[in-house]
This record gives structure tokens, sequence and C-alpha cells, in this order.
């Protein structure tokens, strides 16, 4: 009975490592990371900037290089061009490997869950969120200038959200006052002309 009890606690011991050794080497996983990335939404989001930069066309990009987003001196001094292993670096510990950047996250200390997190940002680079960026500065003839005069003709017009949505989604800089005061001094100038 003894031996009995000897052989299967030892196969159980041989089941749970087999298990763990399993979890360790279980792909990364989007769907996972998607989970992890909801602790970035307090500061970061896919499409556009908040208190930290956007993360569509995240991979392959020069790190303080977004235009319209205002970066640390520390980030845009950093030349880090932002891949899976970089990810997994900066992710680790921000301030380790950008000391003095405006990011004061910790890090994610769970390689496992980092590995999750690069996966859903990858899987998200390509998503329908950030694709229409790239098809619509096409549409635009190319380039955020065609985009943002696109925009700003939008705005002149009167159609601030669609005006909104093409700055967002096209990457074009931001409306300026006097394009969003367009269709207001239009019928000011218009009116003053009838008196």
């Amino acid at each position: 009975m003894a031996r009995k009890s000897v052989a299967l606690r030892g196969a159980l011991l041989l089941l749970a490592a087999a298990a763990c050794t399993w979890a360790q080497a279980a792909p990364a996983s989007a769907v996972r990371g998607e989970a992890v990335y909801a602790r970035c939404a307090a500061c970061h989001a896919l499409a556009q900037n908040r208190v930290g930069p956007k993360h569509c066309g995240l991979f392959g990009r020069m790190s303080g290089s977004l235009p319209n987003f205002e970066y640390s001196a520390a980030m845009k001094q950093a030349h880090i061009v932002w891949n899976a292993q970089t990810l997994d670096r900066f992710l680790a510990s921000p301030l380790k490997m950008v000391p003095g950047t405006a990011m004061t996250y910790d890090g994610v200390s769970d390689a496992a869950e980092r590995a999750d997190l690069i996966a859903y940002l990858r899987e998200a680079g390509n998503s329908r969120e950030c694709k229409p960026r790239k098809e619509l500065v096409e549409r635009h003839g190319g380039g955020v200038g065609a985009a943002q005069q696109h925009a700003h003709r939008l705005a002149a017009l009167g159609l601030h959200h669609a005006a909104e949505q093409c700055r967002h989604r096209c990457g074009a800089a931001g409306l300026d006052d006097d394009a969003q005061d367009a269709p207001q001094r239009a019928l000011r100038v218009s009116g003053s002309r009838r008196r």
C-alpha cells in the first residue's frame, strides 16, 4: 500500500511539473494581452493620444517620434525602435530602461503577461481601429497634409464631428480655432453684407 501511495505521489508530481512547463511554454495570447492592456487604458489608447501616446503603428516606430504628442526629453533622446524585444525590456521596467521618462508606471513584472501584452499590441496594430488611418490617408491623396486639408474643409462646412473623425483616423494635426470658427465667420460676413 505504501508503494502505491509513493508511486501515486510521484505520478502527481510529474503531472504537476508537466503542467507548469506547459503553462510556461504556452504561446503569447493577444486575447489575454487585451486584458493586460486594460491597465494601460488609464493613459493610452490604440487610435488616439491621451496622457500617453497612441499605440497604432507602434511596431517599427522610433521612441519619441509620434507627431502631435509631447514626449519627455528622455524618451525623445532614447532612440529606441519599438519591436517585441525592446517593448519587453521597456514594459518590464520603463524607468530603468529610459530614466527620466514621463511614464511613471512601474511596469509589468510577469514575463508571460508582457508577452501577451506585446502580442495584443502587435495584433491591434493590424486591427480595424488602426487600419483606417492608412486607408483614409491614401484616399485623401496621401500624406498627412492632404488629410489635414480635408479635415479643415469638413470643419469649414460645419461638419466638426466628421472633421474630428478624419483628424483622429488620418493623424492630421489638430484643427485650429480659425478652421472651427469658419462657418460662423462666413455667416457673420454674409450677414453684414446684406445690411
